[in-house]
């Protein structure tokens, strides 16, 4: 389950970063 999580945040924090960096 805690890998899943961190599989979730990571392609999370790339989204966001990804729409800060437009």
């Amino acid at each position: 389950m805690v890998k899943v999580d961190n599989l979730i945040g990571s392609r999370v924090l790339l989204i966001i970063y990804k729409i800060n960096k437009n």
